[in-house]
């Protein structure tokens, strides 16, 4: 055997074992939130704060405008905090069960004339 082979043998041999003695990785955890998550696209723009707070949540689409890519995807306080976050309160939160707006405090929805069809719903 030359030197050169011996060489790649001894490297990945010591890669097997740097691997063998890592930590193994956390799971990610797995969120099911009790928020339905309205993006009023209209209003949107695209500062990202969502992304922020919730990156498994909130994604910009090819437009730039947030979208809902998991609404699982974080924990409710996350979602939350992503949604107060916002300049622009494009980010709306109803409760799943009562069907109450948690955010924003009030409703800003149609106060610039945007109607419904302009709402991406989770």
């Amino acid at each position: 055997m030359d030197d050169e082979t011996t060489r790649d043998r001894d490297h990945a041999s010591d890669r097997a074992e740097r691997r063998r003695k890592r930590k193994p990785r956390k799971k990610r955890e797995k969120f099911v939130s009790n928020y339905r998550i309205e993006i009023v696209r209209k209003r949107c723009t695209a500062v990202g704060t969502c992304m922020d707070f919730a990156s498994r949540t909130f994604d910009m689409d090819d437009e730039a405008i947030a979208v809902v890519s998991n609404p699982n995807g974080n924990s409710d306080p996350d979602i939350l905090a992503a949604a107060k976050s916002c300049p622009v309160d494009a980010i709306f939160l109803f409760d799943k069960t009562s069907g109450e707006k948690v955010w924003p405090p009030r409703d800003k929805r149609f106060e610039d004339g945007m109607d419904v069809t302009e709402v991406q719903d989770s």
